[in-house]
């Protein structure tokens, strides 16, 4: 990364740390579809838990190689935009690594698990967005005008 890519990392780093939400969209036989996902991340991977039977982790095991974002930190009117566009790959995964379980659990001011098992509730699985490509909207910092961070 040149720095001026490094500098676009640290911004988005810092816009999904403060975010709680992201709007996933996938697309199944029925078209486009966005749901509302309390998520962590890693680096700028993001991670969340969901029922296989909903309509996103159905659209992630029939299409993993598409799927995008957005996390807005902006609430109020008249504020400045601040958010993420993402693009990248949604897949379950097979087991959820402690760390994520952590923050997970910490994010939700619950108690640490010290294992993956303790953190999941019945039917529940663990999704990870592996992105791959961030637009970044920051009005504060460049107007109008978004950067794109390609990974």
């Amino acid at each position: 990364f040149s720095s001026f890519m490094e500098d676009l990392k640290a911004i988005a780093l810092d816009i999904l740390t403060k975010g709680n939400y992201l709007h996933l969209a996938t697309v199944d036989e029925q078209g486009p579809w966005s749901a509302t996902l309390f998520y962590v991340h890693d680096d700028l991977n993001l991670y969340w838990l969901s029922q296989p039977t909903t309509r996103h982790s159905n659209a992630i095991r029939q299409f993993p190689y598409k799927a995008a974002g957005t996390i807005t930190l902006t609430q109020r009117p008249g504020e400045q935009d601040i958010g993420l566009q993402l693009e990248g790959r949604a897949y379950r995964l097979e087991t959820v690594p402690l760390h994520i379980a952590q923050a997970y659990q910490q994010k939700r001011n619950k108690s640490l698990p010290s294992t993956p098992r303790e953190f999941l509730e019945p039917g529940q699985e663990c999704y990870q967005l592996y992105t791959e490509s961030i637009e970044i909207i920051h009005q504060p910092l460049w107007g109008r005008e978004r950067k794109t961070l390609t990974l």
